[in-house]
Formats: structure tokens, C-alpha cells, sequence
């Protein structure tokens, strides 16, 4: 009998990385789709409410979109607020 072939280390991490890179892949593709679906609602449901849209990203938290009411732009995580 002869003894079974193994790769050598450095080829089973390589392989190894090459999983983990596609594993993460379809994960951040999957993430992708779910953010512009997400964003497609919230947009959907802000034409929808009277007099309400949503802008860009708020300047000073960057944690959320600004959201426009009755002419001034207010950020619902950190309450920055401003008129237009």
C-alpha cells in the first residue's frame, strides 16, 4: 500500500484563504442586495408619508440618512438638524 498524497502546508492554507475569500464574497454580495432593497423601501414608504424624503448621509454622525420634512433636513441618530 502505498501512503496517501497530502498537499503540502502552505498549499492547504492558500486553499484555505481562497475559501474564506469566496465565502466573504457572497456574503458582502448578499449584504449588497440587501442594502438597495432596504434603501428601495425606505424611499417607497417616505414618498408615501406626507411631505417626507430622505437625503443624503448626515454630515456629522454618518451613522444614518438625513431626513427632509417641512423644509429642514433632520438626523434621526444624532438629531442633527438643519434648515434649507
Amino acid at each position: 500500500m502505498s501512503p496517501e498524497y497530502k498537499q503540502p502546508a502552505e498549499e492547504e492554507r492558500r486553499q484555505l484563504v481562497v475559501d474564506q475569500l469566496r465565502e466573504l464574497t457572497k456574503r458582502v454580495e448578499t449584504a449588497e442586495r440587501r442594502v438597495t432593497q432596504v434603501e428601495n423601501a425606505l424611499c417607497a414608504v417616505a414618498q408615501e408619508a406626507s411631505d417626507v424624503s430622505v437625503s443624503h448621509a448626515c454630515n456629522r454622525c454618518e451613522k444614518s440618512l438625513l431626513i427632509v420634512r417641512n423644509g429642514s433636513m433632520r438626523c434621526p441618530r444624532c438629531n442633527y438638524s438643519r434648515s434649507m
